[in-house]
């Protein structure tokens, strides 16, 4: 069983080794990274960390074209799961193992890592009944948080699921399951997890979800802003979601 962790990378010269270093090796059996279209150094960091796989984009595709690069090498690699893992340190490496456990047991096609998950469980833990606001006290940002928790009620409510959060950028995915979804189709900003996860519920494809740590650096921010993003998922969602069940009809 191939597991092949893929890593889009846009000036993330700083952190990138450091986040692939962190990739174990043990359970992981390639990693590929995308340089898309950086500003900075990115690509001559990569070019120097010895057994990964390094791809170049000379201008910018936007989030949902790099990653539609990389399952596609992956795929060409003969990848069985593939690990989607962002380049910024947002998510921990180390917890590589529990988000493809559901897979290797057989419980899951998909499985998505859930920072809000992993912030309220840790929250409950030590807050007790306080735990809501020991949340909003965490690692993200009160705003960031709230957003996240609306659009996924938003969108909980209209897949009739019950993620905590909708989406995530660490994501696990069988290699049959990405070849039933038409990914080279989806956004190629932003929104491709979005659009990611409603096509494998329009497949059938069984998700799971896990709580991971989080970390989230105030100086970095996000290059997607809050309130624009948030109407462009609701109007992906209204949009393609209702057209799809219009025609399934």
């Amino acid at each position: 069983m191939k597991v092949t962790v893929i890593i889009p990378a846009y000036n993330a010269a700083k952190i990138v080794a450091s986040v692939i270093a962190r990739v174990p090796r043990g359970i992981v059996d390639e990693v590929i990274v995308v340089d898309d279209g950086s500003r900075d150094n990115t690509f001559e960091v990569l070019s120097a960390i010895p057994n990964i796989v390094v791809l170049r984009h000379l201008t910018n595709c936007g989030y949902g074209g790099a990653q539609i690069k990389l399952h596609e090498a992956a795929l060409d690699n003969g990848a069985d799961i593939i690990v989607l893992l962002h380049a910024d340190g947002g998510h921990f490496p180390e917890e590589i193992p529990q988000v493809i456990e559901p897979i290797l047991s057989g419980q899951a096609d998909i499985v998505i890592g859930s920072r809000i998950a992993g912030i309220l469980h840790k929250a409950s833990k030590v807050a007790g009944s306080r735990w809501l606001g020991a949340a909003i006290r965490g690692p993200m940002p009160a705003h960031r948080f709230w957003g996240h928790v609306g659009l996924t009620a938003i969108q909980n409510l209209i897949f009739g699921a019950h993620y905590h959060s909708w989406p995530e950028g660490f994501r696990a995915i069988t290699r049959e399951a990405i070849l039933r979804l038409p990914f080279r189709q989806f956004d190629s900003g932003y929104l491709f997890d979005t659009e990611f996860l409603m096509a494998a519920h329009h497949a059938g494809l069984r998700i799971v979800e896990v709580p991971v740590s989080a970390y989230y650096d105030a100086r970095a921010g996000s290059s997607a802003p809050p309130f624009s993003y948030g109407l462009r998922v609701l109007w992906l969602l209204f949009s393609k979601h209702f057209l799809h069940s219009h025609d399934a009809k």
